[in-house]
């Protein structure tokens, strides 16, 4: 009969599915930060469509846009980049910041790849920044073409 103390179950099964399940919650909730970035504008639209927030005048609901898709998307990015670290510290089996030749397997090789090639992180602020007023931009346009043809047709019936 094997005896295992608890500390060892706790190290060889608990604890690998217990960072297995944060690692899972971690990309679903990347995954959801990139489906809210994606549907914010919509959002926004909406509010500005049932004048929810009191705000006047042209540029404040699609700013308020802008900046919402900034955040989120930066957001994104860094999260993704904190996971990927993550992964990065798993295959320092003894926690002292450096990889020996033991530690160094072919798939740490791939993740430290990853890790390393990092210019999208680098540059998600200066991209971010484009990509929301791009992205907001065009929504907002789309949905001002959308009223706009819209309120054309209504008057061609009533007159």
């Amino acid at each position: 009969m094997v005896f295992a103390p608890a500390s060892l179950i706790l190290t060889n099964y608990f604890l690998p599915l217990n960072e297995a399940l944060g690692a899972f919650e971690m990309k679903l909730g990347i995954q959801f930060l990139q489906i809210l970035t994606l549907l914010t504008p919509f959002i926004v639209l909406t509010l500005r469509h049932y004048s929810v927030l009191p705000i006047k005048g042209r540029i404040g609901y699609p700013l308020i846009s802008v900046v919402l898709v900034y955040f989120l998307y930066v957001g994104t990015v860094e999260l993704s980049y904190t996971l990927l670290e993550a992964e990065v510290n798993s295959f320092d089996l003894d926690g002292n910041g450096s990889f020996s030749s033991v530690e160094l397997t072919a798939e740490a090789d791939l993740v430290m790849e990853r890790y390393g090639n990092d210019t999208g992180r680098v540059f998600s602020k200066y991209v971010g920044f484009i990509v929301a007023v791009l992205f907001t931009g065009i929504i907002f346009s789309i949905a001002k073409a959308y009223t706009f043809i819209k309120t054309k047709v209504a008057r061609k019936k009533f007159t």
